[in-house]
């Protein structure tokens, strides 16, 4: 199981201020567009603009979209 980092990557998405994922190697895995992040009972909760959350697992899998709670 390879496990992803939360990260504010490169200065691009410094200045946006956005959370993401980057696997191990450091590849961006989930898109630095989220709001912000949390942990969930199947991974982590990423919070998107319309306030609902995507989940996502720690494979970097998405596992449930547009979810009121987490």
């Amino acid at each position: 199981v390879s496990a992803f980092l939360l990260n504010r990557s490169s200065d691009l998405k410094k200045q946006n201020g956005r959370y993401g994922a980057i696997d191990a190697k450091g590849i961006e895995r989930i898109k630095c567009t989220y709001l912000s992040v949390g942990r969930s009972e199947s991974g982590r909760a990423f919070e998107r603009e319309d306030h609902l959350y995507d989940i996502y697992n720690s494979n970097g899998v998405l596992v449930g979209k547009g979810l009121t709670t987490y």
